[in-house]
């Protein structure tokens, strides 16, 4: 009987920290889909690994990254070994990614046939989405109605494939091209704390177009009714 694992958003995690996370703790086959172009999305890895590089105030959570940005661009056996467990997609528009979500199959397990466990979160086949809400930014969906559709769709997928949707979330840019960029530091519970519409279509008005017109709800009140919201530590500790 196929095992259920409550779908987890996580909060106050860094992009190193969560793909050094998902190395750890994903079973094969997994998937994490990223809301970018691979081109942006290694350029943002690389800049992110030379910033922490340069951090010398090396707190103890400061050193866990450092140390896995080092062993990031080492290719040892086990590096190579648990990354080709893990497919990767790339879909930049919500389109993109409401139809590789729609077709969603988990990939042939290249280890051999896989194998059931029972604590979310210990090595489980993990589907990950990278900046789901950035996606939505800038389109007519970026609202309540917008953003459940496609939590909907997504929860929908890991269950059919019995895999436990994982969700982190990087504040962007504002304005323009670099509104999808990904940002080095993270902000605690920023992006889940923005305001959006009910519905989809809603107007902007004012002089800087940020104020909605209507009744609108905290993004974090519309995804709590999908999804559980997690540190990396309580992530890490679920029974």
């Amino acid at each position: 009987m196929p095992s259920f694992y409550p779908p987890t958003v996580l909060t106050s995690v860094s992009l190193l920290s969560f793909l050094d996370m998902l190395l750890q703790s994903h079973a094969s086959p997994s998937t994490l889909v990223i809301c970018c172009t691979r081109e942006d999305f290694l350029q943002t890895l690389l800049s992110t690994c030379r910033s922490s590089e340069k951090d010398i105030s090396l707190t103890s959570e400061h050193a866990d990254t450092y140390a896995f940005t080092k062993s990031l661009f080492t290719p040892t056996i086990h590096l190579l070994a648990t990354s080709r467990t893990i497919n990767l997609a790339f879909t930049p528009t919500l389109t993109s990614l409401r139809a590789y979500l729609a077709t969603y199959e988990p990939p042939l397990d290249p280890t051999g046939p896989s194998v059931t466990y029972d604590k979310p979160g210990k090595r489980t086949p993990i589907l990950g989405i990278l900046n789901i809400l950035e996606v939505h930014r800038g389109t007519s969906d970026f609202s309540a109605q917008g953003i459940s559709r496609t939590f909907a769709s997504a929860i929908a997928a890991a269950v059919r494939s019995n895999m436990q949707l994982l969700v982190n979330e990087l504040p962007g840019s504002e304005g323009g091209d670099e509104e999808r960029e990904f940002q080095i530091q993270y902000s605690e519970g920023k992006p889940w704390t923005e305001q959006v519409p009910l519905l989809c279509g809603s107007l902007r008005f004012g002089d800087d177009q940020k104020i909605w017109a209507g009744r609108t709800v905290e993004i974090r009140q519309v995804v709590a009714r999908w999804c559980r919201f997690r540190t990396l530590d309580q992530f890490k500790e679920m029974d």
